[in-house]
């Protein structure tokens, strides 16, 4: 352009001057400027393409020729000035929308949950976004420039350098864990998803990267493990129970029957006493352990959690250190649950004792009451909790404390911090279980010298609030029977205990160890009433029970089971059950639930 406004200026002062300036000009330029249009004739300058060329004619002479195309050329430069005002214009535009798209995707990476961050070819950072210093306590200038392996662990390096590798060499990568340092020098797991970035040429140039911080993901994977460990343990604990319980009662039969044979002053009454006695410690435990399982039967029944602790507040106060001092902050109007108000109070009461244990030289103990909602943010951290209306129940302590290792595993059975001869560890298991058979939830916040708050968390009950009735069962005189009883039990032990119990009482007794000899056997003898074990080997007892129905319907079947579930418990009476009896059972208490059925469904009553 500025060649040709040279060009037009020449000419006019040509033009403008005297003959002998034209003659000059056209002797020195004549040549230049005819060089000067064959090019642009040519196309040899960029912005003056010129598609259609000026037509020269045979009479013209060389100036007017010459003006023709200066002419000619002017009028070009105009098409094109107009032309560069376009495409200046539609620059301007496409630089406004790139701004508007680069502000937009800049935006989201932004303000996105994770941090976008890109990498060279040596694992220095290019880009970070902003979101970096929320994660990583790190400004995004602090970082960019330096290697990432700064910033890893000695094990997410060589797991970085690997997957780094394997990228550069085009192969595909899954995302990755990484544990990066933080800026307070904390360990922060990352979710790497790592993708290749390409330059203008197609080159690979780097990684670019989206990172999570998987903290609260670590946290919840952990809870569920832990949720999961929990749940494997309490079926564990369960089976064992039922084993025991199996144990028991044979020793207890037997000693029973012994006694039966003893007065007071015999040398050996004592001795099976104190066996008959220790038996009841035995099935005292197996009962903590059906609890943490949530096999053991519970009484739910509408309760005022404000009134059971008023209750105890005097044992609370007995149970631990006069040093200690003892609050209780109990809210009003707290909302009632459905609970049994035995297995509520033991769960206090073993709590407080923990607590008191915490605090061996004096310290605070508080036991607090609140109503709370859950909303479904909570419920999300907390395996199997629901949203709603729950009551917590919280007791807190001043004392030692515990490590975050040792909380994870404070709810397992037989898991104490206690020397050897001062506990089982089975009080926070059975704890557990209470709760969580009361579709409760527990939780432990604890950390070393600053204390220890158990949160119990349950139901709250809607509707009607009925008082609980005590279930008073009177003692009464057992008449013995005449009837015949099948007993039907896997354990020897069982089977000689309950048939030598039962013919003392006048019944006829026959035993089956099977479910399978027990079919055969009502097929010939029709018994009375079936006393009938769940847990039996071959058939095993439930489809026992269904066969038996099906061969005699309306057969009187006492179900004895090592577990005492009420859910077992419901379901089998609702199949056709006449009872149901938990091991280990007293023999009295058998012959009692015997008669009962009998007289019910038969009509009959024994004779003495």
């Amino acid at each position: 352009m500025a060649i040709a406004t040279g060009i037009a200026v020449a000419v006019i002062i040509g033009v403008a001057g005297p003959l002998l300036s034209i003659h000059w000009f056209f002797l020195n330029q004549l040549g230049r400027i005819k060089d000067l249009c064959g090019d642009i004739r040519l196309g040899n300058y960029r912005y003056f393409h010129l598609p259609n060329e000026p037509v020269e004619k045979e009479d013209e002479n060389e100036l007017i020729s010459l003006m023709r195309d200066m002419n000619w050329m002017v009028n070009q430069i105009d098409v094109r000035n107009i032309e560069l005002k376009k495409m200046i214009a539609d620059l301007e535009a496409s630089k406004n929308a790139l701004h508007k798209s680069e502000t937009h995707y800049r935006g989201l990476v932004e303000n996105m949950g994770d941090t976008v961050f890109t990498l060279d070819l040596e694992g220095n950072f290019v880009f970070v976004s902003g979101r970096a210093k929320k994660i990583t306590g790190y400004e995004p200038e602090q970082i960019v420039g330096r290697n990432i392996r700064k910033f890893l662990t000695s094990e997410s390096v060589s797991i970085f350098e690997k997957k780094f590798e394997r990228q550069i060499q085009a192969e595909s990568i899954a995302p990755h864990t990484v544990q990066f340092i933080s800026a307070d020098n904390k360990h922060i797991p990352l979710g790497v998803n790592p993708s290749p970035l390409f330059n203008a040429e197609g080159e690979l140039a780097g990684l670019e990267c989206i990172a999570r911080d998987m903290s609260e993901h670590k946290r919840l994977e952990a809870e569920l493990l832990r949720a999961r460990k929990m749940e494997a343990v309490g079926t564990l604990a369960g089976g064992i129970a039922h084993d025991f319980n199996n144990i028991i009662q044979g020793i207890s039969g037997f000693t029973e029957l012994l006694l039966l044979g003893k007065n007071e002053d015999d040398p050996d009454h004592r001795k099976l006493s104190i066996i008959n006695r220790q038996t009841l410690r035995a099935a005292e435990l197996t009962r903590q352990l059906l609890d943490f399982s949530r096999k053991a039967e519970i009484r739910p029944s509408p309760l005022d959690l404000n009134g059971e602790i008023e209750k105890i507040k005097k044992i609370i106060e007995s149970s631990v250190s006069r040093m200690i001092d003892v609050r209780f902050h109990l809210s009003n109007r707290l909302n009632w649950v459905n609970a049994d108000a035995g297995q509520m109070e033991q769960v206090i009461m073993n709590l407080v004792i923990n607590a008191g244990d915490a605090m061996a030289d004096g310290g605070e103990l508080v036991v607090q009451t609140e109503n709370i909602a859950h909303d479904g943010v909570y419920c999300r951290a907390i395996p199997d909790a629901l949203p709603g209306e729950y009551v917590l129940v919280a007791v807190s302590d001043t004392g030692t404390g515990m490590a975050e290792e040792v909380v994870e595993h404070i709810f397992e059975p037989f898991y104490t911090t206690k020397e050897v001869g001062e506990g089982t560890g089975l009080g926070l298991a059975m704890v557990y279980g209470i709760v969580k058979n009361h579709n409760g939830h527990v939780y432990c916040e604890s950390m070393p010298g600053r204390g220890t708050t158990f949160k119990i968390y349950r139901p709250a009950l809607n509707g009607e609030k009925n008082s609980r009735n005590a279930d008073d069962m009177q003692v009464q005189e057992i008449a013995d029977g005449i009837e015949t009883i099948l007993v039907v039990d896997d354990e020897k032990a069982v089977l000689e205990v309950g048939k030598e119990f039962l013919e003392r009482s006048g019944y006829t007794v026959i035993t089956a160890k099977t479910g399978e000899e027990a079919i055969e056997t009502v097929g010939v003898f029709c018994p009375d009433l079936v006393i009938l074990d769940l847990n039996m080997p071959g058939m095993g007892g439930f489809k026992c029970f269904q066969e038996l129905l099906k061969i005699e319907p309306g057969i009187n079947i006492l179900v004895a089971s090592g577990y005492s579930a009420e859910l077992e418990k419901n379901r089998l009476q609702e199949a056709g059950a006449g009872g149901f009896i938990a091991k280990p059972y007293k023999m009295k208490a058998m012959l009692k639930t015997v008669r009962e059925i009998l007289d019910r469904n038969c009509g009959l009553r024994g004779y003495g």
